[in-house]
């Protein structure tokens, strides 16, 4: 085995290791903070969903090197497919996260008063207003958006990994 690919194996190891912890952080963040965000209702959901399914994929990912060291024949098993179809559906919900998470926009100060009862699509962390549509508990939104950041990192990282273990 050449040095190259195993740089680009060591790489895969600590992207799927780094992914698996995500997908746990995601799950209890989003299951903590389930009702805690009613400016977007869908956040701590899209956190509890691609947590779910960023860590059944990951568990997937052994079987499918497994079915490809025992599937001589080159055609694709259905590990593969479904491989495919998980990473499609995880793509399209972090473009939806996406959505939900960047068209938030935090209040200005001077907006919220103790009579504010809607704002023209804003929201704040201020606990005092925890009981309002436009509130988002700050741990749950940070969190989210700290993911999809790191989520779009690691799928620009997969995919030149990719790239670069098709060029070795």
């Amino acid at each position: 085995m050449s040095a190259g690919k195993k740089i680009v194996i060591i790489v895969a190891v600590i992207v799927i290791l780094l992914s698996i912890a995500l997908s746990i952080g995601e799950i209890a963040v989003g299951s903590l903070y389930l009702r805690d965000c009613p400016a977007q209702r869908y956040l701590p959901i899209y956190l509890i969903v691609a947590g779910v399914f960023a860590f059944c994929s990951g568990g997937g990912d052994g079987a499918k090197i497994r079915s490809r060291s025992s599937n001589d024949e080159g055609g694709a098993s259905s590990v593969d497919i479904c491989g495919i179809i998980v990473s499609i559906f995880l793509f399209a919900w972090l473009i939806c996260g996406s959505v939900w998470v960047f068209q938030l926009k935090q209040c200005d100060e001077d907006v919220l008063t103790p009579q504010t009862n809607a704002t023209d699509g804003c929201f704040t962390f201020d606990s005092d207003y925890s009981s309002k549509s436009f509130y988002c508990h700050k741990t749950a939104y940070e969190f989210a958006f700290t993911d999809i950041v790191i989520r779009w990192v690691l799928t620009a990282l997969i995919l030149v990994f990719q790239i670069c273990a098709m060029c070795l």
